[in-house]
C-alpha cells in the first residue's frame, strides 16, 4: 500500500510512469528492491533506493537515484549526497 500511494506523489509531482520505472529498474540492476520517488533537486528527478521494503536498512549515508530530463540516470556522489542532505 505504501509503495502505491509514494508512486502515486511521483505522478501527482510530474514524474512520468516511464521515468519511475526506469528508476526502479535502475535500483534491481544495482542490488536494490526499488526505488521510491523522494524530490526534485537541481534539475534532476530524485528517487531513494530501497534495499528491503519489509524492513528498514542502516547502510550508510542516503545515495539517491539521479534521473536528468534527457533520461540519464546515475547514482549520486558523495559530494551530492552531503549537499542534498543539507539543503
Amino acid at each position: 500500500m505504501k509503495l502505491r500511494f509514494l508512486r502515486l506523489k511521483a505522478i501527482l509531482s510530474g514524474v512520468s510512469p516511464k521515468t519511475i520505472k526506469k528508476a526502479i529498474k535502475f535500483a534491481k540492476e544495482n542490488g536494490y528492491e526499488t526505488a521510491i520517488y523522494h524530490s526534485k533537486w537541481k534539475g534532476y528527478i530524485c528517487f531513494e533506493p530501497i534495499y528491503d521494503t519489509k524492513k528498514p536498512s542502516f547502510i550508510g549515508l542516503p545515495s539517491l537515484i539521479l534521473v536528468e530530463k534527457n533520461g540519464n540516470i546515475r547514482m549520486s556522489t558523495y559530494e551530492e549526497t552531503m549537499e542534498h542532505i543539507g539543503q
